[in-house]
């Protein structure tokens, strides 16, 4: 239970980083992707529920690889990259 208040608490203080604001006044997110198993979770937190309830609007982008998505942060083009 602490983790997740943990990892939404990130995202939360990832969201006044630049990110823009969605139609329904909430943060909106962009997070990228690798396709690992070890990324599931943050899916599964999105399916229940987790981002909204936190006041957050996370869209997610599947990308090829973890190098992928930390050029894309990098470059400033997503938020958060995992």
């Amino acid at each position: 239970m602490n983790r997740r208040f943990f990892f939404l608490g990130g995202l939360g203080v990832l969201a006044g980083c630049g990110s823009t604001v969605s139609q329904s006044g909430r943060p909106h997110i962009i997070a990228a992707t690798p396709p690992y198993v070890t990324t599931f979770p943050i899916y599964v937190a999105q399916e229940a529920g987790y981002f909204e309830s936190a006041g957050l609007d996370v869209e997610f982008q599947e990308h090829p690889s973890s190098t992928t998505t930390t050029a894309l942060l990098a470059g400033g083009e997503v938020d958060v990259s995992f």
